[in-house]
């Protein structure tokens, strides 16, 4: 309870981190399942450090001093890490993508949809399966850099979670679909 409290305080940044705690619980056996690191304060921890079992990192570490991210390190000596979402104080290892990509916030009541009468959302199961492997294998080559040998079997395996978990939708254009778009991550 204490680490969701923390988290909520910072949700524009813990959407992550908070959906896996949820969905996965601490320390299960689903890829996702989280594990936390907290450095408590006097009314709660003052900062966490989440990891899932797959090995992605998710720090929440406001104010961290140097001696913190020299902890953490300690922590995860030896085990793998897949990546880091958040705040990034681990420096010096080898990556694929190493750049920061700033979270947003906005307010639903601020959201603009474009007048489109030729558009529509559907889902993604509508789809020809192929094509929506196809654009998500070239999401991991081009974005998040995932060597060809590995992007088909990760595209693969992401768009049977997304398939399985209806979380995402197709953009069509008359009948042609243009663009993919889901939910990784929700909260009531």
């Amino acid at each position: 309870a204490a680490i969701d409290r923390f988290l909520l305080g910072r949700v524009e940044s813990s959407m992550f981190p908070l959906a896996n705690l949820r969905e996965h619980g601490i320390d299960g056996p689903a890829p996702r399942s989280m594990r936390f690191w907290l450095n408590e304060g006097p009314a709660g921890p003052r900062q966490v450090f989440g990891l899932t079992r797959e090995g992605m990192a998710m720090p929440q570490m406001p104010g961290a001093a140097a001696a913190d991210w020299r902890a953490v390190a300690a922590a995860l000596a030896g085990r793998r890490l897949i990546g880091v979402l958040g705040e990034a104080g681990l420096t010096g290892a080898p990556t694929l993508l190493d750049h920061d990509e700033p979270a947003f916030t906005l307010d639903l009541g601020d959201l603009r949809i474009p007048a489109r009468p030729d558009a529509r959302l559907d889902p993604a199961a509508q789809a020809d399966r192929a094509l929506l492997v196809g654009w998500r294998r070239a999401y991991h080559t081009e974005v998040l850099g995932t060597p060809a040998a590995d992007a088909e079997a990760r595209a693969e395996q992401d768009i049977a979670g997304f398939l399985a978990r209806g979380t995402h939708r197709i953009l069509r254009i008359g009948a042609q679909p243009v663009a993919m778009t889901g939910f990784n991550a929700t909260l009531p």
